[in-house]
């Protein structure tokens, strides 16, 4: 008998020679404790694990922007489910982990290296037309500690788009909404949210209780805070 096990393809940038790294990432492989997808420079490695007895995935990704590694935390359904989740780095904003159908992330990952070349362009790098990440990388970034890291040549202050954020911190929000992870002074399960727009973030209201919370958008330490939480809770 042929099991057909849930599946989906994982794929991110290595820091330090550019590879996008791609792999398909598959329920059975996941029963042990940890899974690493490894660049082949050996140099880099994105690690999934399970938590919540399965019923969470949590995903430390490197950065090929800012030196940090992004952790992320989706339900299991979504991971498996979706068509294409772009998953940002929270101080630049730039998708920097992507999961779902194959095409789409193979898609999604040519476009984001366009804009991290015309934005690496833009900082002051010579880039040729033709160019790819891991030219760039082998050639000028020397990505120890990530591509603003380097010698002093690149403007830090270039300012980057925020609603790669916003969308990400709307999407974890509606997740938990399905999952139940939200909660309020109402009885468990009996809670009306509805989230809410602002100029700095969203809040979350329930209509019954008038139970509310802010979810702030506007600094990157918040929003990676929030985007580690399992649950959110209303006062």
């Amino acid at each position: 008998m042929v099991i057909d096990q849930m599946q989906t393809t994982v794929g991110y940038f290595c820091p330090v020679c550019g590879t996008g790294v791609i792999s398909m990432v598959g329920a059975f492989q996941l029963n042990g404790d940890m899974m690493r997808l490894k660049c082949p420079c050996h140099n880099s490695a994105l690690t999934i694990t399970m938590a919540h007895g399965g019923e969470q995935i949590i995903l430390e990704s490197p950065c090929f922007v800012c030196p940090g590694t992004h952790r992320y935390q989706i339900r299991r359904e979504t991971f498996y489910s979706t068509d294409l989740l772009c998953l940002p780095c929270s101080v630049s904003g730039f998708d920097t982990c992507f999961i779902g159908k194959k095409e789409q992330v193979c898609k999604a990952m040519d476009e984001t290296e366009q804009q991290l070349l015309q934005t690496l362009q833009q900082a002051g790098l010579d880039i040729a037309p033709n160019e790819r990440l891991t030219d760039v990388a082998a050639r000028e970034l020397h990505m120890e500690h990530g591509p603003y890291a380097g010698d002093g040549n690149f403007d830090n202050s270039v300012n980057f788009d925020d609603n790669h954020i916003m969308d990400m911190i709307s999407f974890v929000l509606k997740d938990m909404m399905e999952a139940g992870d939200i909660t309020c002074r109402c009885e468990k399960g009996k809670g009306d949210y509805e989230i809410i727009p602002t100029k700095d973030g969203f809040t979350v209201h329930c209509k019954h209780c008038n139970a509310a919370r802010t979810v702030p958008c506007n600094s990157s330490l918040s929003a990676e805070a929030f985007l580690e939480s399992t649950s959110l809770h209303l006062e």
